[in-house]
């Protein structure tokens, strides 16, 4: 299977794709896409999600239900979004964790409190959320569990100096966090863009998904 060349090469395709070499790829980018790509195949990195299981989105905002007294109706009250609106829009999408601008992913949270964070309401603003069940089982590529190695960190490369043993460690430790960083329109960064391509790479492995860790307490 092949390795990751280095301990920060996660971090080494995250710059470039963020700051000036969003499209092209070179042959390091290339070996990284592959060795992502068939370590996210191995056993030991994918999870099965089982039928039936419960998980949660939230969007800011909120539908209208008529209200009626009799046959008449005699205004609208706020209720939650239909549930056609708490799906992706087709062929729509504002840059996200997962997706670039107009590629839509559904992206969901397996604890309601985390999906409701997600969003960043203000105190006045109504917020609809939505359980999603699985109907079927899903592959997923686990980016959660990985700790972060003991590393010491450089301003000259390689940025990231870990033990050789550790690199894989390294690596999807640094994916994980990359899609556990929020993003918001109003950044003038394309922190999205490493996180999005890892994700379209993923995708072609049967259709699988991703899981990161995050996580609000009550």
């Amino acid at each position: 299977m092949p390795a990751f060349k280095s301990a920060d090469a996660y971090l080494r395709f995250a710059k470039k794709v963020k700051g000036f070499q969003r499209y092209i790829r070179d042959r390091e980018d290339r070996d990284f896409l592959e060795a992502l790509l068939l370590q996210a195949r191995a056993e030991k990195r994918t999870m099965i999600l089982k039928q039936g299981i419960v998980l949660w989105r939230a969007q800011l905002g909120h539908g209208w239900e008529a209200l009626s007294e009799g046959d008449e109706q005699i205004g609208e009250v706020e209720c939650g979004f239909a549930p056609e609106r708490m799906k992706p829009l087709r062929h729509r999408a504002r840059e996200g964790r997962a997706n670039p601008k107009g590629i839509p992913y559904l992206y969901l949270s397996n604890d309601r409190d985390t999906a409701l964070a997600e969003v960043r309401p203000w105190l006045v603003f109504l917020v609809s959320l939505a359980q999603f069940k699985t109907l079927r089982e899903l592959a997923i590529v686990d980016c959660s569990t990985d700790q972060r190695p003991k590393r010491r960190l450089s301003t000259a490369e390689p940025f990231v100096i870990v033990r050789p043993e550790e690199w894989g460690m390294a690596v999807w430790y640094d994916i994980g966090h990359g899609f556990s960083t929020p993003v918001t329109v109003d950044d003038d960064v394309a922190s999205y863009a490493a996180p999005s391509f890892g994700q379209m790479a993923v995708a072609r492995f049967r259709g699988a998904h991703i899981c990161n860790e995050q996580f609000v307490g009550s």
